[in-house]
């Protein structure tokens, strides 16, 4: 996560020359303006549209651009970071994560026990030269925010990110409910999610792809909402 806070920081300082930043009617929000994208950054809660603040909850190039430019801070206020990233919270819960860890060494120990056993001709030689094969990587290119949203490849990592920005108020909202409302509305919302994947595996047979790269059930404003987001910020 560190890394990803200073790609952020690289980010802001190459791009606070050809960043704009405007307040808006409410003296704490901001609309930050760019790589042709507008972002609306709080300086109270120092919370952020972009897609990376949405799915890290870790400040982004727009906040600190907010924070260091026109709000004049040395350094981003402490409430700036999440507290999910708080240590003095994660030393609140320890006791609770030691419980739990050792509560997990009984299923740990079954899972072992249910290992294939090796081979009399197996030795550590043979482990060792399989896991020294190399991983395959494949490469991302960030295109220019000027080409068309629908033609991007998206990569998991990517899709991933969008998904999780996308569901992270359903999560919210089921997560503050009892237990008796929870199991309700999670029954509800798996039907729902079945209902809609098998309406898509049908429907995906029988779209034809128009000329520009859409198919029927797909419009201008659907790919709208991708060109509004960069994947690239929440890698």
């Amino acid at each position: 996560m560190l890394e990803k806070v200073k790609k952020e920081w690289e980010g802001f300082v190459n791009q606070a020359d050809v960043t704009s930043c405007e307040q808006s009617l409410t003296s704490w929000v901001w609309n930050v303006h760019c790589s042709h994208q507008t972002f609306r950054c709080h300086d109270l809660d120092w919370v952020c549209t972009c897609l990376f603040y949405t799915s890290n909850h870790l400040p982004c190039r727009h906040l600190m651009l907010v924070a260091s430019k026109y709000r004049e801070h040395d350094k981003l206020p402490a409430n700036a970071i999440h507290n999910r990233w708080s240590t003095v919270s994660a030393l609140d819960i320890k006791d609770e994560l030691v419980i739990a860890a050792a509560s997990l060494q009984n299923v740990v120990s079954m899972s072992k026990l249910r290992l294939p056993k090796r081979l009399p001709n197996e030795t550590d030689e043979t482990e060792a030269s399989a896991s020294t094969k190399g991983v395959n990587e494949v490469v991302y290119v960030r295109l220019r925010r000027n080409e068309r949203a629908n033609k991007i490849v998206l990569s998991s990592a990517e899709k991933y990110c969008y998904a999780k920005a996308m569901l992270e108020p359903l999560l919210e909202h089921l997560s503050g409910l009892s237990s008796a409302n929870f199991y309700d509305e999670l029954c509800a919302w798996k039907e729902t999610v079945e209902v809609g994947l098998r309406r898509f595996s049908k429907a995906s047979g029988g779209h034809d792809v128009d000329t520009d790269g859409r198919t029927d059930g797909e419009n201008a404003s659907d790919t709208g909402v991708l060109s509004m987001l960069d994947p690239a910020d929440a890698i």
